[in-house]
C-alpha cells in the first residue's frame, strides 16, 4: 500500500516540491533547492516593508516614552529675584502631578547655608524642625496636598535668603515630586547728599534679618579711593583695623547686631568722604547682610549781588564742620586772592591787584568763618570766586561765590 506525503514550502519559494515514498521505508531523502532570482525579487519588498514597520513603531515608542519619563523624572527649576525691603515674596510650586493626602512637604534650603525652612504635614504646618532663623516668616495653604500649590511665602525677605531652595513630596520614604527655586535678593543701593553745613553725615543700614551675634559687620569705601572705614567684630568696635583718615571719626550704635540697626555716622572731614560705602555682615566666608550707600557731596554755589557804587563786599562762607588745624584757605579767581596758610595770612602769595585789599577772620579754622571781605571795589573785581580748603594731603572742600552787579546778570 503506498501513501503519498506532499510537503509545502511556501516561504521559501512559490513552487511546491512533492516527492513520493512507499509505506514502509526506513528514510526518505527531502530536496532543497536554492531560492532563484525570481524568488528574492519577490521576498525583498516584504522584508523592507516589516523593517520599515518596525522603525515606524519604535519612532513612536520614543516619541511617548522620553516625555512622560521626563515629566516624571526631571526637576523643575524657577528664578525668583526681588528687592531687600520688599513685604514679601513667593517660591512658586503648582503641582501638576496627584499627591496623596498623607505626603509630607518639605521646604529646605541647600546653599549658601543648609538650612530646614518649612514643613507641611498630616494637612497642618510642621515647625519643630524649622531653622530659627525662618521662624514666624514662612506660610504655604492650609489645603497645600488638596488645592496642590505647595508655594511657599516667605516675609521680609533679606540678603541672606538669597540662596537655592528645594521642595520635596515624598510619603513613606518615596519622592513623589520636587522643585527647585532660586531666589535673589538683590542689595539696596541707597544714594545720599551731604553739603557744608552738616557737621555729620550716616549710612542708614536697617536690616530685618536675624544676625548671628558672633558675626563681623565691616563699612568700607570702594570709591574714588579703598579704605576701611569702621569694623565691629567680637562683641566691639575696632578702631585698629580702620584707615587713618576716618580714625576718631566713625560710631556705630551698642549692640547693632541684636538692634539689626547698622547704621554709620561719620564726623564730616570734607568732599573727600564723597564716594561708595559698602557695609557687609559676614560669618566664616558667607555673607549673611550687604548694603551699598553712595554719598555724593553737594557743592556749594551762592551768588552775591551789590550795587556798582559799594566800596566793600563780602564773599561768604559759614563752615559748620570742624577742620584740621594744618589746613589752608585760598580764595582765588583767575589768580590768588587771599590765602592764608600755617596760621596767618600770606600777603605776598596773593595777587598784587588785590594786596592791602582783602581781609579774613583773625582764627578762621577754630570759628569756621572763611568769608572774605573786598574793599575798594572795582569793576574788574565782579565775576567769579573760588575758596579752597586743603592740607598738604588731601583737598577738604570748596565753594564757588559769584560776585555780580545788581541789573547785571553773569552766567556760571
Amino acid at each position: 500500500m503506498e501513501a503519498f506525503v506532499v510537503l509545502i514550502l511556501g516561504h521559501v519559494s512559490q513552487h511546491a516540491l512533492g516527492v513520493a515514498v512507499n509505506e514502509g521505508e526506513e528514510s526518505v531523502l527531502l530536496s532543497c533547492h536554492a531560492p532563484t532570482v525570481n524568488d528574492l525579487a519577490t521576498f525583498t519588498p516584504l522584508v523592507l516593508f516589516l523593517v520599515a514597520l518596525l522603525v515606524v513603531l519604535l519612532v513612536l515608542l520614543l516619541v511617548t516614552a522620553i516625555p512622560v519619563y521626563l515629566w516624571d523624572n526631571t526637576i523643575t527649576v524657577s528664578r525668583v529675584e526681588v528687592k531687600e525691603g520688599v513685604w514679601l515674596v513667593k517660591l512658586p510650586f503648582k503641582s501638576k502631578v496627584q499627591l496623596p493626602e498623607d505626603a509630607t512637604v518639605e521646604w529646605s534650603r541647600c546653599g549658601p547655608e543648609p538650612m530646614k525652612v518649612h514643613e507641611y504635614r498630616k494637612g497642618a504646618n510642621y515647625l519643630v524642625r524649622q531653622d530659627q532663623f525662618y521662624c514666624d516668616r514662612t506660610k504655604m495653604e492650609k489645603a497645600a496636598l488638596t488645592t496642590r500649590d505647595l508655594s511657599l511665602t516667605l516675609r521680609d525677605p533679606c540678603f541672606r535668603d538669597s540662596g537655592t531652595y528645594i521642595c520635596t513630596v515624598h510619603r513613606d520614604r518615596e519622592v513623589v515630586t520636587q522643585r527647585v527655586v532660586r531666589l535673589r535678593v538683590t542689595v539696596v543701593h541707597e544714594v545720599m547728599e551731604f553739603g557744608e553745613h552738616a557737621k555729620s553725615f550716616t549710612l542708614p543700614f536697617q536690616t530685618t534679618a536675624r544676625l548671628p551675634q558672633d558675626a563681623t559687620v565691616e563699612w568700607r569705601r570702594s570709591g574714588p579711593q579703598s579704605m576701611m572705614v569702621h569694623m565691629f567684630k567680637d562683641g566691639q568696635n575696632q578702631p585698629d583695623e580702620q584707615d587713618r583718615y576716618y580714625h576718631g571719626r566713625t560710631k556705630m550704635r551698642d549692640n547693632p547686631l541684636q538692634s539689626r540697626d547698622l547704621s554709620l555716622t561719620i564726623r564730616i572731614y570734607g568732599n573727600k568722604d564723597s564716594g561708595t560705602y559698602t557695609c557687609t555682615v559676614h560669618r566664616d566666608g558667607d555673607i549673611l547682610a550687604q548694603r551699598v550707600v553712595e554719598n555724593r557731596f553737594k557743592a556749594s554755589c551762592v551768588t552775591v549781588e551789590v550795587d556798582k557804587r559799594v566800596k566793600t563786599v563780602k564773599l561768604p562762607w559759614k563752615y559748620t564742620a570742624d577742620l584740621p588745624e594744618d589746613a589752608s584757605v585760598e580764595w582765588c579767581s583767575l589768580v590768588i586772592v587771599h590765602l592764608y596758610q600755617n596760621g596767618k595770612d600770606q600777603p605776598e602769595r596773593q595777587d598784587q591787584i588785590f594786596r592791602g585789599r582783602t581781609k579774613m577772620d583773625k582764627d578762621p579754622l577754630r570759628s569756621g568763618d572763611l568769608s572774605l571781605t573786598l574793599t575798594n571795589l572795582t569793576e574788574g573785581d565782579f565775576g567769579i570766586y573760588f575758596c579752597n580748603v586743603f592740607t598738604d594731603k588731601d583737598f577738604i572742600w570748596n565753594r564757588i561765590v559769584l560776585l555780580q552787579a545788581k541789573g547785571h546778570k553773569m552766567k556760571m
